[in-house]
């Protein structure tokens, strides 16, 4: 999980390294799901760092993400580059906001459920 929470933040394992003040080889061993694992204050800070809920680290597997699409406009041959932390976390909020924009819209054109069920008289 704490592979995936970085690599979907789009942080080498270096830059996360930095960013949460702690060894290379430390964060090398948590994400290799060792016997030392980080302690809830550590998981805090990578939550904060990597912008998921601290909960995320709890889950068995990793979430079904959304993967944005690649981007074509590039030349035959060019290094396939990483998108920046900022630019991976606004694209993961906007297709957060539109699976809710896509859920209430679904809610309100169906009715309310109530009413559904009902004949009129």
């Amino acid at each position: 999980m704490l592979a995936w929470a970085r690599e979907t933040a789009s942080l080498t394992q270096e830059q996360a390294a930095q960013a949460l003040d702690v060894p290379l080889e430390r964060l090398q061993a948590w994400e290799k799901e060792g016997d030392d694992g980080p302690t809830v204050n550590q998981l805090k800070r990578m939550a904060e760092r990597y912008k998921r809920p601290l909960s995320v680290f709890f889950l068995p597997a990793p979430p079904k993400d959304f993967q944005p699409l690649r981007d074509f406009r590039r030349l035959p041959g060019a290094i396939d580059r990483r998108f920046s932390a900022q630019l991976a976390y606004e694209v993961r909020t906007a297709h957060e906001r539109r699976q809710i924009a896509i859920e209430v819209t679904q809610t309100l054109t169906a009715g309310p459920a109530w009413h559904r069920g009902a004949r009129h008289r």
